[in-house]
């Protein structure tokens, strides 16, 4: 079977094309704010990128599996997406998911569970091995995302700006926040100039990580109340799908890439609130968790997956 497997994120696409399970060819394009005007074009951008950068491998593939941030089912608007990815790869059969699925079924291979999907948003998905399923949180940075990338940098932004007005403050995040931006003065063109407010602001979760692990007090808090929100967000979504069951948790996305700061901190609190959950490293990430529903038959994911024909 030929599979074409693609992640479809803020930050950027990724493609790949598995001939039998084994990665043949790789391709990158851009990301999209899923909110933003012209959607669909602005959704679709980034898979074609993606897609011209594999060349004739993306060509005459049996399954195009495609796993999109902040895609809610709209069936328009899959229709749209399915119709185009047909016409630029000819694939026969179409599958559209959010990709807090395709997070999980890399994570847990099509298995039973929870996973949180933390990187500039966060996203939690509890799925039952008879399909039923619950999310927590995955609203975006302006009605959600709590613990995220974007949480995290406007956190440590805030802190060096109340500096500044002598409301107490990180002296660590101000010079952090000059080193990185410049000037306090230009930092207001930078952040309502851009095109991309919501990356620029989470970046500096990075620089909030290089301060608490210096030792500066209120960027370690932020990250300890980052830990707190993905460890509520992940048992909310457990409590809904596994009652007071055991369950499996995973996780994906760069964010837990902080062990020390964010990951080991937010397990132990997942045990300390459920002690039967039993947390496993995923074993792949989104992409992987694509190219295994385009490979696999009915799965707990059906009702959870836009799938043409």
């Amino acid at each position: 079977m030929k599979v074409l497997a693609i992640d479809g994120g803020q930050g950027a696409c990724r493609a790949a094309v598995y001939r039998h399970g084994r990665l043949a060819a790789k391709g990158t394009g851009g990301g999209y704010r899923h909110h933003r005007r012209g959607r669909l074009a602005s959704i679709l951008e980034g898979p074609r990128q993606a897609i011209e950068a594999l060349g004739e491998a993306a060509r005459g593939v049996e399954v195009a599996a495609l796993g999109l941030s902040g895609f809610s089912g709209d069936r328009a608007l899959a229709d749209a997406i399915a119709a185009h990815i047909r016409d630029l790869t000819g694939a026969a059969r179409v599958l559209i998911a959010n990709d807090a699925v395709t997070a999980h079924a890399g994570a847990l291979q099509l298995q039973p569970g929870v996973v949180v999907a933390a990187g500039t948003g966060v996203i939690a998905l509890a799925v039952a091995d008879d399909g039923r399923w619950a999310r927590a949180d995955g609203r975006g940075y302006l009605l959600g995302d709590a613990g995220s990338g974007f949480a995290i940098g406007q956190a440590g932004l805030h802190s060096a700006l109340n500096l500044l007005d002598g409301r107490g403050g990180s002296p660590a995040l101000l010079r952090r926040l000059e080193q990185r931006f410049g000037s306090v003065a230009s930092l207001h063109d930078r952040v309502y100039g851009t095109d991309d407010a919501v990356a620029l602001i989470a970046g500096f979760a990075e620089e909030v990580a290089q301060a608490a692990r210096e030792g500066d007090e209120e960027s370690r808090a932020i990250w300890r109340r980052a830990a707190q929100e993905l460890t509520r967000t992940a048992l909310a979504a457990a409590r809904r799908v596994f009652s007071d069951q055991p369950f499996t948790l995973s996780w994906n996305g760069r964010l837990l890439e902080a062990e020390d700061l964010l990951l080991e901190p937010w397990l132990a609190a997942v045990r300390t609130g459920r002690a039967g959950a039993r947390c496993l490293p995923p074993a792949g990430d989104q992409l992987a968790g694509a190219r295994l529903l385009g490979e696999a038959g009915p799965s707990i994911f059906a009702d959870l997956v836009a799938s043409y024909p």
